[in-house]
């Protein structure tokens, strides 16, 4: 049973990769190389760092023990239940822990491992059906989806400025706003039925300025709680702080357009180098920007006709 769950793990994640464009072989190999860079790169920016790595850890096992999940396993594994959980948990944990065990942090490493540990045995908590409010009301749908699945994350952001503000560290702060514009940018991947896109009565251009209006607008409206704590504790922030909501609201705007010229799939393999690759180069921008425009508005013509 271990092997043919580990087997349907790997076909299950060759799939979800190759959706996104990603050869799974060079998804697989690739991804130790960029966890490895984005821990070095956070133990450098801050002394708090092995705190918000410890935090991430915590919270990536979570996000695989939930109440759904453990049901799923309980259909397809049976018995063997606590020993696959144990096994991914642990999967989780290790690449974490050995890490901190390479910075000497031998307690934080210790305690990832033991909290997975402890979480392959705890039975799912019974839920109630309770539908989560959240401040963006019902438009737009990206917004509302992602507030409730990633309200972890948003919450470890909120944690990380709070730490920054104790620390009195404002480059953390302002870490801390960038994680945040992150975890936007992965609510507006979520893809709308094609119907929602059918009941609007405009043309491309017409659906897509709508779109990028609105997106903007709610993006910014979350950024401001936090923007305004980064203010107030940290005054020399402004001018960064700026910059830094200034920029990830084009990057926002500019991922819409992208996204619809991929629509209904998500975005391709060459669609996300050349998105990667224009926010590293603005040059690109010149070329990339019509590119993208010419194939949303083909892709979005047959449906707003």
């Amino acid at each position: 049973m271990i092997t043919f769950y580990i087997n349907l793990q790997y076909k299950l994640i060759s799939r979800k990769l190759k959706q996104l464009g990603i050869y799974p072989i060079l998804g697989l190999l690739l991804f130790p190389i960029v966890f490895l860079v984005l821990a070095l790169f956070l133990f450098y920016k801050t002394d708090l760092a092995v705190y918000v790595y410890t935090g991430f850890a915590l919270l990536s096992i979570l996000a695989i023990n939930t109440a759904e999940r453990i049901e799923f396993l309980k259909l397809i594994c049976g018995k063997a239940l606590w020993k696959i959980r144990l096994i991914e948990n642990l999967a989780i944990a290790f690449p974490f822990s050995l890490f901190l065990l390479y910075k000497s942090e031998y307690i934080f490493a210790g305690s990832i491992l033991l909290f997975g540990i402890a979480t392959s045995f705890i039975p799912k908590i019974h839920q109630h059906s309770i539908r989560m409010r959240t401040p963006y009301f019902h438009r737009p749908f990206e917004f509302t989806i992602g507030f409730r699945k990633y309200i972890l994350l948003l919450m470890f952001a909120l944690f990380i400025l709070i730490m920054a503000i104790k620390s009195k560290n404002m480059n953390l702060g302002l870490f801390s706003i960038s994680i945040h514009f992150g975890i936007i940018l992965s609510y507006l991947g979520f893809l709308e039925p094609s119907n929602f896109i059918n009941i609007f009565n405009r043309t491309p251009n017409g659906f897509l300025k709508e779109k990028i209006k609105t997106v903007v607008l709610y993006t910014f409206l979350s950024i401001v709680p936090q923007a305004l704590i980064q203010m107030i504790a940290f005054p020399k922030s402004v001018v960064p702080l700026i910059a830094i909501i200034g920029i990830g609201l084009c990057i926002a705007v500019y991922f819409i357009i992208v996204k619809y010229s991929n629509y209904p799939e998500v975005m391709s393999l060459p669609s996300t180098v050349l998105f990667m690759a224009s926010i590293f180069i603005p040059i690109l921008l010149i070329y990339t920007i019509p590119l993208f425009l010419r194939r949303s508005r083909q892709k979005l013509n047959h449906l707003l006709q």
